[in-house]
C-alpha cells in the first residue's frame, strides 16, 4: 500500500522563500529630503538656543612693583639709613661753616698763622717778575738745574742762527766724500783692482787736509754764532766771521771732524781692497755702499757735534777773564750727570773750570748746552 509523504507546511514555503532585500537608496532620499526642509517648530521639538557669554574684563595683572613685605621693610630701612647720613653730613658742614666764621677776625681775614715765604737763596735778589737775579758766584740751593739767571730764548736763538751753517757744513762735508769716492773708484778702474789703501785715499794727512779745507769756512760760521750769543754788551748782533780775527783757532774742531770721518771711512776701504784685491766690480760695488751709509747715516750727527764746538769755542773768544757764566743746559733735552753738575755749580767766573773739569761746552756729543754771561 503507498503511503504519501505529507507536504510541506506552508510555513516552511514561506520562509523558503527569499526575502527581498530593501532598496536603501529610497530611504536616503527621503531622509535627504526630511533634514533639508524646515521643520514646522510645531511638530519638531524646539532646541533652545545658548545664550551668549558675555565677555569677561581681563583681570588685573599683578603689579610687578608689589614687593614682598619683608622686602619693603629692608628697603625702607635703607631709606632711612640715606637720609640719616645726609642729616649727619649737612650738619657736618653747618658746623664747619661756623667754625670758619668764627675763626674770621674784624677785619674779614682768617686768624691762622701767615705762611712766611721762604727766604731768599743767598746772593740773589727776586726780580719784579718773581724770578731770582743772582749777584755773585754762588751755586743754586735747588738741586734741580735753575735757568733762571740766563734768558731761556738763547738755546732757541742759537738753534735759528746755526741751522743755515749746519746745512752748509753738511754739504761740504758730502761733497768731499764724494769726491773722494770718485777718486777711488777711478783707481780701482786704472789697476783692475789690485791696489793698497794709500794708493787709493794717500796718506792719513793728506786726507786730513781735503776734510779741513772743505769744512773751514762753515766751522767759523758757527764760531761767530757762539761769539754772537756770549757778547758781554748782551746786544744781539748778527754773528760775522770776519769779526773774529786771530781769536778763534778752528784747528781743534777740524781736528775733531777728521777724526770722526777718518775712522768712519780709512780702515773700511782698506778692508775692502785687501778682501777682494783683483776683483774690480765687487771692489766698487762695496766702496759705493760704504760712502752712500757714512753720508745718509753719520754725517748728520758728526756735523751737529763739530757745529756744537765751534759754539762754543767761539763764545769763549768774547768772555773775558773772570767774567761770570752760567752753563745751561737745553729745556727738555736731556744730558748727562756731568752737564748737570755743571750746571749745578752756578755762576762760575770765565776761565776756571766746571765741576767736570770743562771750560765750556760741548762736554760729549749730542750735548747742547750753552755758556751764558750773567747779564743774560
Amino acid at each position: 500500500m503507498f503511503v504519501r509523504a505529507p507536504e510541506p507546511v506552508a510555513e516552511m514555503e514561506a520562509e523558503s522563500e527569499p526575502v527581498p532585500e530593501l532598496d536603501a537608496e529610497p530611504e536616503s532620499e527621503s531622509e535627504s529630503e526630511s533634514e533639508s526642509e524646515p521643520v514646522p517648530e510645531s511638530e519638531s521639538e524646539q532646541v533652545p538656543e545658548a545664550e551668549p557669554v558675555p565677555d569677561r574684563e581681563p583681570e588685573p595683572e599683578a603689579e610687578l612693583d608689589a614687593e614682598p613685605e619683608p622686602v619693603a621693610a629692608a628697603r625702607a630701612d635703607v631709606d632711612a639709613l640715606f637720609a640719616r647720613i645726609r642729616a649727619s653730613r649737612a650738619e657736618a658742614v653747618a658746623d664747619a661753616r661756623r667754625v670758619l666764621a668764627e675763626a674770621e677776625t674784624e677785619e674779614g681775614v682768617a686768624a691762622f698763622d701767615p705762611v712766611e715765604p721762604p727766604p731768599e737763596p743767598p746772593g740773589s735778589e727776586r726780580r719784579s717778575d718773581g724770578t731770582l737775579a743772582w749777584l755773585e758766584a754762588v751755586a743754586p740751593p735747588t738741586a734741580e738745574h735753575d735757568e733762571s739767571p740766563p734768558a731761556a730764548g738763547i738755546h732757541a736763538r742759537r738753534d735759528q742762527l746755526l741751522a743755515p751753517v749746519e746745512a752748509e757744513l753738511g754739504r761740504a762735508l758730502k761733497r768731499a766724500l764724494a769726491d773722494e769716492l770718485n777718486h777711488v773708484l777711478g783707481v780701482v778702474r786704472a789697476t783692475d783692482g789690485a791696489l793698497d789703501l794709500v794708493a787709493a785715499l794717500g796718506d792719513e794727512a793728506a786726507q786730513r787736509e781735503r776734510y779741513g779745507t772743505a769744512v773751514l769756512v762753515p766751522v767759523r760760521s758757527a764760531a761767530a754764532v757762539g761769539a754772537a750769543l756770549a757778547d758781554e754788551d748782551g746786544s744781539e748782533t748778527d754773528p760775522d766771521p770776519d769779526d773774529l780775527g786771530e781769536r778763534f783757532a778752528p784747528d781743534a774742531v777740524i781736528d775733531a771732524i777728521a777724526d770722526e770721518l777718518l775712522g768712519l771711512v780709512r780702515a773700511r776701504v782698506g778692508r775692502i781692497l785687501d778682501e777682494r784685491a783683483g776683483e774690480a766690480p765687487e771692489q766698487q760695488d762695496r766702496l759705493r755702499a760704504l760712502y752712500r751709509e757714512v753720508r745718509q747715516e753719520r754725517v748728520d750727527l758728526v756735523v751737529r757735534h763739530a757745529a756744537d764746538r765751534a759754539v762754543g769755542a767761539g763764545a769763549a773768544t768774547v768772555l773775558t777773564e773772570g767774567t761770570p757764566v752760567v752753563w745751561t743746559m737745553a729745556p727738555g733735552t736731556p744730558c748727562s750727570p756731568d752737564c748737570e753738575d755743571n750746571a749745578l755749580a752756578g755762576p762760575t767766573p770765565f776761565s776756571e773750570p766746571f765741576p767736570a773739569g770743562d771750560l765750556h761746552p760741548p762736554r760729549h756729543p749730542g750735548c747742547r748746552c750753552l755758556l751764558t754771561p750773567m747779564h743774560r
